[in-house]
């Protein structure tokens, strides 16, 4: 019932809803693989630094994290997507 009703006063709001759910599409299009492939980077860089908390978090939980965003989005990813 809650859903509903933020979803009712969110139409209200914004009649045309196609353009929110084109930008958020969109900014979720951009930062999970970018969020991936920056850790990817990171680690595989083998920086010099030593392995701290702050690492971990920045880069391996914000990859985690996008890792089941990813999986559990019901975004379809296609792959002629990735081909040219």
């Amino acid at each position: 019932m809650g859903g509903y009703f933020w979803a009712a006063f969110l139409a209200m709001i914004f009649p045309r809803t196609r353009f929110l759910d084109a930008a958020a599409w969109f900014l979720h299009d951009i930062a999970c693989p970018l969020s991936l492939m920056v850790a990817i980077l990171y680690w595989g860089m083998g920086s010099d630094a030593p392995v701290s908390g702050i690492s971990v978090n920045f880069h391996g939980i914000n990859a985690l994290l996008m890792a089941i965003d990813l999986a559990l989005s019901r975004y379809p990813y296609h792959l002629r997507h990735f081909l040219p």
